[in-house]
Protein backbone atom coordinates (compact mmCIF):
# COMPACT_ATOMS: atom_id res chain seq x y z
CA UNK A 1 0.00 0.00 0.00
CA UNK A 2 2.81 2.36 0.38
CA UNK A 3 3.74 1.91 -3.33
CA UNK A 4 -0.07 3.14 -4.31
CA UNK A 5 0.38 6.14 -1.79
CA UNK A 6 3.51 6.75 -3.22
CA UNK A 7 2.07 7.11 -7.05
CA UNK A 8 -0.72 8.39 -5.97
CA UNK A 9 0.50 11.61 -4.11
CA UNK A 10 3.14 11.86 -7.53
CA UNK A 11 -0.22 12.15 -9.70
CA UNK A 12 -1.25 14.53 -7.28
CA UNK A 13 1.65 16.89 -7.13
CA UNK A 14 1.15 17.49 -11.03
CA UNK A 15 -2.47 16.60 -12.08
CA UNK A 16 -3.98 20.08 -11.10
CA UNK A 17 -1.48 21.62 -13.16
CA UNK A 18 -2.37 19.25 -15.98
CA UNK A 19 -6.51 20.10 -15.10
CA UNK A 20 -5.08 23.81 -14.99
CA UNK A 21 -3.86 23.69 -18.18
CA UNK A 22 -6.79 21.97 -20.41
CA UNK A 23 -8.82 25.06 -19.02
CA UNK A 24 -6.36 27.12 -20.07
CA UNK A 25 -7.30 25.45 -23.94
CA UNK A 26 -10.27 26.11 -23.56
CA UNK A 27 -9.82 29.38 -22.84
CA UNK A 28 -7.35 29.79 -25.78
CA UNK A 29 -9.66 28.50 -28.19
CA UNK A 30 -12.37 30.53 -27.00
CA UNK A 31 -10.52 33.86 -27.33
CA UNK A 32 -9.10 32.63 -30.69
CA UNK A 33 -12.68 32.22 -31.84
CA UNK A 34 -14.13 35.34 -30.89
CA UNK A 35 -10.84 36.73 -32.55
CA UNK A 36 -11.63 34.54 -35.93
CA UNK A 37 -15.37 35.19 -35.71
CA UNK A 38 -14.14 39.38 -36.05
CA UNK A 39 -12.52 38.70 -39.51
CA UNK A 40 -15.30 37.03 -41.18
CA UNK A 41 -13.12 34.72 -42.97
CA UNK A 42 -14.07 31.24 -43.08
CA UNK A 43 -10.18 29.72 -42.81
CA UNK A 44 -7.11 31.27 -41.64
CA UNK A 45 -3.66 29.92 -41.70
CA UNK A 46 -1.08 31.74 -39.32
CA UNK A 47 1.80 30.37 -37.59
CA UNK A 48 1.52 26.71 -38.50
CA UNK A 49 -1.83 26.46 -37.11
CA UNK A 50 -5.42 26.15 -38.78
CA UNK A 51 -8.35 28.12 -37.79
CA UNK A 52 -11.68 27.29 -39.18
CA UNK A 53 -15.48 26.42 -38.60
CA UNK A 54 -16.23 23.20 -39.30
CA UNK A 55 -19.84 20.85 -39.16
CA UNK A 56 -20.85 17.88 -37.67
CA UNK A 57 -24.19 15.89 -39.06
CA UNK A 58 -25.95 14.20 -36.78
CA UNK A 59 -27.49 11.43 -39.20
CA UNK A 60 -30.89 9.17 -38.47
CA UNK A 61 -30.86 5.75 -39.70
CA UNK A 62 -34.40 4.73 -41.64
CA UNK A 63 -36.20 1.20 -40.30
CA UNK A 64 -35.28 -0.17 -43.34
CA UNK A 65 -31.82 -0.62 -42.99
CA UNK A 66 -31.91 -3.54 -40.60
CA UNK A 67 -33.30 -5.48 -43.84
CA UNK A 68 -30.32 -4.11 -45.98
CA UNK A 69 -27.47 -5.32 -43.11
CA UNK A 70 -29.83 -8.50 -42.51
CA UNK A 71 -29.80 -9.11 -46.32
CA UNK A 72 -25.56 -8.33 -46.44
CA UNK A 73 -25.52 -11.03 -43.00
CA UNK A 74 -23.61 -8.50 -40.97
CA UNK A 75 -26.80 -7.12 -38.90
CA UNK A 76 -25.09 -8.34 -35.94
CA UNK A 77 -21.51 -7.02 -37.00
CA UNK A 78 -23.21 -3.36 -37.51
CA UNK A 79 -25.76 -2.95 -33.79
CA UNK A 80 -24.85 -1.37 -30.63
CA UNK A 81 -26.51 -2.65 -27.78
CA UNK A 82 -28.85 -0.19 -26.16
CA UNK A 83 -28.48 -0.46 -22.45
CA UNK A 84 -32.12 -1.73 -21.58
CA UNK A 85 -31.43 -4.79 -24.48
CA UNK A 86 -28.39 -5.77 -21.91
CA UNK A 87 -30.97 -5.85 -18.88
CA UNK A 88 -33.73 -7.28 -20.75
CA UNK A 89 -31.60 -10.17 -22.24
CA UNK A 90 -29.40 -12.73 -20.71
CA UNK A 91 -25.91 -12.38 -22.52
CA UNK A 92 -23.30 -12.85 -20.06
CA UNK A 93 -21.92 -16.06 -21.93
CA UNK A 94 -21.45 -14.01 -25.16
CA UNK A 95 -19.16 -11.50 -23.11
CA UNK A 96 -15.63 -11.34 -23.58
CA UNK A 97 -13.81 -10.93 -20.21
CA UNK A 98 -14.47 -7.46 -18.82
CA UNK A 99 -11.41 -4.36 -18.90
CA UNK A 100 -10.99 -2.18 -16.15
CA UNK A 101 -9.94 1.66 -15.77
CA UNK A 102 -9.20 3.81 -12.84
CA UNK A 103 -11.04 6.87 -12.81
CA UNK A 104 -9.29 9.66 -10.47
CA UNK A 105 -12.28 12.28 -8.34
CA UNK A 106 -10.22 15.55 -6.97
CA UNK A 107 -10.83 16.94 -4.13
CA UNK A 108 -14.31 19.18 -4.92
CA UNK A 109 -13.94 22.73 -4.61
CA UNK A 110 -15.99 25.13 -2.53
CA UNK A 111 -18.38 27.40 -3.51
CA UNK A 112 -15.52 30.28 -2.55
CA UNK A 113 -13.11 28.00 -4.67
CA UNK A 114 -15.14 28.12 -7.85
CA UNK A 115 -15.94 31.83 -7.43
CA UNK A 116 -12.09 33.09 -7.59
CA UNK A 117 -11.78 30.47 -10.48
CA UNK A 118 -14.58 32.11 -12.31
CA UNK A 119 -13.19 35.32 -11.30
CA UNK A 120 -9.79 34.70 -12.73
CA UNK A 121 -10.84 33.48 -15.69
CA UNK A 122 -12.59 36.22 -16.54
CA UNK A 123 -9.47 38.38 -15.86
CA UNK A 124 -7.10 36.00 -18.46
CA UNK A 125 -9.70 36.46 -20.88
CA UNK A 126 -9.65 39.99 -21.24
CA UNK A 127 -5.96 39.75 -21.15
CA UNK A 128 -5.69 37.99 -24.15
CA UNK A 129 -8.09 39.98 -25.84
CA UNK A 130 -5.49 42.71 -25.49
CA UNK A 131 -2.60 40.34 -27.55
CA UNK A 132 -2.88 40.09 -31.16
CA UNK A 133 -3.74 36.17 -32.65
CA UNK A 134 -0.55 35.26 -33.04
CA UNK A 135 0.64 35.87 -29.51
CA UNK A 136 -2.63 33.52 -28.65
CA UNK A 137 -1.68 30.72 -31.11
CA UNK A 138 2.01 30.72 -29.52
CA UNK A 139 0.78 30.56 -25.99
CA UNK A 140 -2.26 27.63 -27.48
CA UNK A 141 1.13 25.70 -28.74
CA UNK A 142 3.02 26.18 -26.11
CA UNK A 143 0.25 24.83 -23.59
CA UNK A 144 -1.09 21.70 -26.16
CA UNK A 145 3.33 20.78 -25.81
CA UNK A 146 2.81 20.89 -21.94
CA UNK A 147 -0.48 18.87 -21.72
CA UNK A 148 0.78 16.17 -24.10
CA UNK A 149 3.96 15.81 -21.98
CA UNK A 150 1.98 15.26 -18.93
CA UNK A 151 -1.24 13.19 -20.29
CA UNK A 152 1.78 10.65 -21.05
CA UNK A 153 2.96 10.67 -17.72
CA UNK A 154 -0.68 10.54 -15.99
CA UNK A 155 -1.94 7.48 -18.59
CA UNK A 156 1.60 5.53 -17.33
CA UNK A 157 1.11 6.38 -13.60
CA UNK A 158 -3.11 5.74 -13.50
CA UNK A 159 -2.02 1.98 -15.03
CA UNK A 160 0.27 1.84 -12.45
CA UNK A 161 -2.32 2.83 -9.57
CA UNK A 162 -4.84 0.18 -11.62
CA UNK A 163 -2.41 -3.02 -11.55
CA UNK A 164 -1.63 -2.08 -7.57
CA UNK A 165 -5.53 -1.17 -6.67
CA UNK A 166 -5.97 -4.86 -8.35
CA UNK A 167 -2.97 -6.36 -6.44
CA UNK A 168 -4.09 -5.08 -3.20
CA UNK A 169 -8.14 -6.39 -4.04
CA UNK A 170 -8.87 -2.20 -3.32
CA UNK A 171 -11.70 -1.21 -5.67
CA UNK A 172 -11.81 2.86 -3.85
CA UNK A 173 -8.72 4.57 -2.76
CA UNK A 174 -8.31 7.76 -1.14
CA UNK A 175 -4.96 9.73 -1.27
CA UNK A 176 -3.77 11.47 1.16
CA UNK A 177 -4.39 15.14 -0.99
CA UNK A 178 -7.87 14.01 -0.97
CA UNK A 179 -7.90 12.68 -4.79
CA UNK A 180 -10.50 9.30 -5.14
CA UNK A 181 -9.62 6.51 -7.23
CA UNK A 182 -11.81 3.97 -8.28
CA UNK A 183 -11.14 1.04 -10.53
CA UNK A 184 -14.61 0.97 -12.76
CA UNK A 185 -15.58 -1.65 -15.50
CA UNK A 186 -15.60 -0.36 -19.11
CA UNK A 187 -18.73 -1.02 -21.58
CA UNK A 188 -19.07 -4.53 -22.02
CA UNK A 189 -18.34 -5.94 -25.29
CA UNK A 190 -19.77 -9.25 -26.88
CA UNK A 191 -18.62 -11.82 -28.99
CA UNK A 192 -20.92 -11.33 -31.80
CA UNK A 193 -20.33 -13.87 -34.24
CA UNK A 194 -21.05 -16.79 -31.96
CA UNK A 195 -24.06 -14.34 -30.62
CA UNK A 196 -25.42 -14.04 -34.40
CA UNK A 197 -25.50 -18.18 -34.50
CA UNK A 198 -27.39 -18.69 -31.05
CA UNK A 199 -30.98 -17.95 -29.29
CA UNK A 200 -31.22 -15.83 -26.99
CA UNK A 201 -32.86 -15.65 -23.31
CA UNK A 202 -35.01 -12.90 -23.08
CA UNK A 203 -36.45 -11.77 -19.51
CA UNK A 204 -40.09 -11.11 -18.59
CA UNK A 205 -40.86 -8.97 -15.72
CA UNK A 206 -45.00 -8.70 -15.55
CA UNK A 207 -47.56 -8.06 -12.68
CA UNK A 208 -50.84 -9.39 -12.96
CA UNK A 209 -54.29 -10.00 -11.30
CA UNK A 210 -57.73 -11.82 -12.35
CA UNK A 211 -60.54 -9.48 -12.62
CA UNK A 212 -63.09 -12.07 -12.55
CA UNK A 213 -64.38 -16.10 -13.10
CA UNK A 214 -64.35 -15.65 -17.10
CA UNK A 215 -60.26 -15.19 -17.90
CA UNK A 216 -60.27 -11.80 -17.85
CA UNK A 217 -56.66 -10.33 -16.30
CA UNK A 218 -55.11 -7.24 -15.74
CA UNK A 219 -51.17 -6.93 -16.47
CA UNK A 220 -48.32 -4.74 -16.69
CA UNK A 221 -45.15 -5.23 -18.26
CA UNK A 222 -42.29 -3.49 -16.30
CA UNK A 223 -39.77 -3.29 -19.25
CA UNK A 224 -42.25 -1.06 -21.51
CA UNK A 225 -44.50 0.24 -18.92
CA UNK A 226 -47.71 -0.82 -20.39
CA UNK A 227 -50.32 -1.84 -18.94
CA UNK A 228 -53.19 -3.89 -20.06
CA UNK A 229 -55.90 -5.61 -20.15
CA UNK A 230 -57.03 -9.25 -22.05
CA UNK A 231 -59.16 -12.27 -21.53
CA UNK A 232 -57.85 -16.01 -21.45
CA UNK A 233 -55.14 -15.15 -24.20
CA UNK A 234 -53.29 -12.12 -26.31
CA UNK A 235 -50.17 -11.69 -28.04
CA UNK A 236 -48.16 -8.88 -26.59
CA UNK A 237 -44.73 -7.98 -28.05
CA UNK A 238 -44.90 -10.47 -30.28
CA UNK A 239 -45.49 -13.33 -27.50
CA UNK A 240 -48.65 -15.29 -26.42
CA UNK A 241 -49.54 -14.41 -22.92
CA UNK A 242 -52.20 -16.81 -21.37
CA UNK A 243 -54.07 -17.59 -18.03
CA UNK A 244 -53.37 -21.87 -17.04
CA UNK A 245 -54.63 -22.62 -13.55
CA UNK A 246 -54.02 -19.08 -12.07
CA UNK A 247 -50.55 -18.60 -13.33
CA UNK A 248 -49.29 -16.08 -16.13
CA UNK A 249 -47.64 -18.16 -19.23
CA UNK A 250 -45.65 -16.62 -21.84
CA UNK A 251 -45.71 -18.67 -25.32
CA UNK A 252 -47.10 -21.75 -22.90
CA UNK A 253 -44.27 -21.59 -20.13
CA UNK A 254 -45.56 -20.92 -16.91
CA UNK A 255 -43.71 -17.70 -15.45
CA UNK A 256 -42.62 -17.85 -11.79
CA UNK A 257 -44.93 -16.42 -9.46
CA UNK A 258 -44.06 -15.08 -6.05
CA UNK A 259 -47.87 -15.73 -4.21
CA UNK A 260 -46.03 -13.99 -0.71
CA UNK A 261 -45.13 -10.95 -3.03
CA UNK A 262 -48.66 -9.07 -3.63
CA UNK A 263 -48.08 -5.51 -5.08
CA UNK A 264 -50.53 -3.04 -4.18
CA UNK A 265 -53.75 -2.94 -5.79
CA UNK A 266 -53.47 -7.42 -5.38
CA UNK A 267 -51.14 -7.36 -8.48
CA UNK A 268 -48.79 -10.63 -8.85
CA UNK A 269 -45.41 -10.75 -10.15
CA UNK A 270 -44.44 -12.75 -12.75
CA UNK A 271 -41.13 -13.24 -13.74
CA UNK A 272 -39.43 -15.75 -16.04
CA UNK A 273 -36.96 -16.27 -19.62
CA UNK A 274 -37.70 -18.30 -22.84
CA UNK A 275 -35.27 -18.63 -25.38
CA UNK A 276 -36.44 -15.81 -28.87
CA UNK A 277 -34.50 -15.56 -32.29
CA UNK A 278 -31.55 -13.62 -31.52
CA UNK A 279 -32.41 -11.67 -34.57
CA UNK A 280 -35.34 -10.22 -31.37
CA UNK A 281 -32.25 -8.37 -30.00
CA UNK A 282 -30.87 -7.06 -32.69
CA UNK A 283 -33.94 -5.47 -34.14
CA UNK A 284 -34.33 -3.90 -31.05
CA UNK A 285 -30.41 -2.06 -31.11
CA UNK A 286 -28.98 0.63 -32.39
CA UNK A 287 -27.28 0.64 -35.67
CA UNK A 288 -23.44 1.82 -35.05
CA UNK A 289 -22.08 4.60 -37.35
CA UNK A 290 -18.42 3.32 -36.00
CA UNK A 291 -19.48 -0.27 -37.05
CA UNK A 292 -20.90 0.61 -40.03
CA UNK A 293 -17.40 2.26 -41.08
CA UNK A 294 -15.63 -0.44 -40.25
CA UNK A 295 -18.00 -2.88 -42.80
CA UNK A 296 -17.13 -0.43 -44.94
CA UNK A 297 -13.58 -1.29 -44.41
CA UNK A 298 -14.06 -5.05 -45.32
CA UNK A 299 -15.73 -3.86 -48.26
CA UNK A 300 -19.01 -5.67 -47.37
CA UNK A 301 -21.31 -3.22 -49.32
CA UNK A 302 -20.32 0.73 -50.75
CA UNK A 303 -20.77 4.16 -49.21
CA UNK A 304 -23.46 4.85 -52.10
CA UNK A 305 -25.56 1.79 -51.15
CA UNK A 306 -25.23 2.75 -47.12
CA UNK A 307 -26.02 6.14 -47.70
CA UNK A 308 -29.35 5.84 -49.04
CA UNK A 309 -30.76 4.53 -45.41
CA UNK A 310 -29.82 7.52 -43.52
CA UNK A 311 -30.92 11.05 -43.53
CA UNK A 312 -30.97 14.48 -41.46
CA UNK A 313 -34.19 14.86 -39.63
CA UNK A 314 -33.76 18.84 -39.71
CA UNK A 315 -31.35 20.95 -39.91
CA UNK A 316 -30.57 21.75 -36.49
CA UNK A 317 -28.68 18.21 -36.70
CA UNK A 318 -25.87 19.99 -38.17
CA UNK A 319 -23.79 22.23 -36.20
CA UNK A 320 -20.74 24.11 -36.40
CA UNK A 321 -17.80 24.08 -34.42
CA UNK A 322 -14.57 25.94 -34.02
CA UNK A 323 -10.90 24.32 -34.54
CA UNK A 324 -7.97 25.18 -34.00
CA UNK A 325 -5.06 22.46 -35.62
CA UNK A 326 -2.01 22.18 -36.68
CA UNK A 327 -1.06 22.19 -39.76
CA UNK A 328 1.11 18.89 -39.10
CA UNK A 329 -2.06 17.50 -37.63
CA UNK A 330 -4.52 18.03 -40.09
CA UNK A 331 -2.06 16.30 -42.99
CA UNK A 332 -2.00 13.48 -40.90
CA UNK A 333 -5.47 13.77 -40.39
CA UNK A 334 -5.88 14.10 -44.50
CA UNK A 335 -3.39 11.49 -45.05
CA UNK A 336 -4.90 8.62 -42.56
CA UNK A 337 -8.29 9.48 -44.56
CA UNK A 338 -7.05 8.98 -47.95
CA UNK A 339 -5.73 6.33 -46.88
CA UNK A 340 -8.38 4.34 -45.79
CA UNK A 341 -10.40 5.19 -48.90
CA UNK A 342 -7.65 4.03 -50.91
CA UNK A 343 -8.06 0.69 -48.80
CA UNK A 344 -11.81 0.52 -49.31
CA UNK A 345 -11.31 0.91 -53.31
CA UNK A 346 -8.94 -1.78 -53.45
CA UNK A 347 -10.83 -4.31 -51.07
CA UNK A 348 -13.86 -3.44 -52.99
CA UNK A 349 -12.07 -4.69 -56.62
CA UNK A 350 -10.78 -7.71 -55.00
CA UNK A 351 -14.33 -8.85 -53.81
CA UNK A 352 -15.50 -7.60 -57.27
CA UNK A 353 -12.90 -10.18 -58.52
CA UNK A 354 -13.93 -12.87 -56.02
CA UNK A 355 -17.64 -12.83 -57.02
CA UNK A 356 -16.59 -12.72 -60.96
CA UNK A 357 -14.30 -15.76 -60.30
CA UNK A 358 -17.13 -17.77 -58.50
CA UNK A 359 -19.71 -17.03 -61.17
CA UNK A 360 -17.30 -18.50 -63.62
CA UNK A 361 -16.74 -21.58 -61.74
CA UNK A 362 -20.76 -21.23 -61.99
CA UNK A 363 -20.37 -21.28 -65.00
CA UNK A 364 -18.43 -24.43 -67.10
CA UNK A 365 -19.40 -23.13 -70.72
CA UNK A 366 -17.49 -20.11 -70.53
CA UNK A 367 -13.73 -21.29 -70.28
CA UNK A 368 -11.81 -18.04 -71.67
CA UNK A 369 -13.39 -15.88 -69.40
CA UNK A 370 -11.00 -15.93 -66.42
CA UNK A 371 -8.55 -15.34 -68.59
CA UNK A 372 -9.85 -12.13 -69.77
CA UNK A 373 -10.70 -11.14 -66.34
CA UNK A 374 -6.81 -11.32 -65.23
Amino acid sequence: MKKLQAVTNEIADFYPKLQERKKMDTLYKEVLEEKFRETNEKKIVHQGYILQKKSRTKWTWKEDVFTFLKEKGVLHAAISFKKEATERYVLDSFQYSPEHYVRISPKRQTASEKKVEKEEREKRKKELHTKTMEEVINLLKSNRIFIKTFEQRYDKRKKEVLSLMQEHNVQKFMCASGNNYSVLTKKAEYDMDTLSANPVLKRFNFSYKQLDSNGTVSCIDHFTNEKFTFQNETLHNGQQLSIERGRLCINGKKLRVDIRSIFEGGYYPATGTILVDNEDLFLRSSISSTKIEELLDEGVFTSNEIEAFRYRQSTSDTTEFFEAISETSDEERKKMFQERMEKRRTRQQELKIIQQIEDIDHNDDDLFALEEIV
